[in-house]
């Protein structure tokens, strides 16, 4: 079974209320990394979110139920047309430290099957 990080979060909560949405839609689901952003909530901004993961198989029933909910997060490569992609993290910490504590967001999300970069 290969799993898809189909969409991260800041917080448990939110992702436990779109796990259930899909778990209702029929779509099984794993969420990654909740503890320690639960525990360490600081640290779980460096370690990218609580991670929602869906069996690849599974994606468009998932899409179906998260176009429902409204969700425009999903992005899709365009070079490959794969859906795990994630937001581009800059390699410098100041940027990185700097944008978490003004609470910008991105518009830059990166291929993480193909590494292509895109807006």
């Amino acid at each position: 079974m290969e799993l898809l990080t189909i969409k991260t979060f800041d917080n448990p909560i939110d992702a436990h209320l779109y796990k259930s949405k899909l778990e209702s839609g029929g779509v099984l689901c794993f969420l990654f990394d909740e503890n320690m952003t639960s525990i360490y909530p600081t640290y779980g901004t460096l370690i990218g979110g609580v991670k929602l993961k869906i069996n690849q198989k599974d994606w468009e029933k998932a899409k179906i139920v998260l176009l429902e909910l409204g969700d425009e997060q999903i992005k899709i490569c365009p070079n490959c047309f794969s859906i795990n992609t994630e937001i581009k993290i800059e390699n410098n910490i100041w940027k990185n430290l700097i944008r978490i504590f003004t609470l910008q967001k991105t518009n830059a999300w990166k291929c993480v099957d193909c590494d292509t970069e895109f807006g």
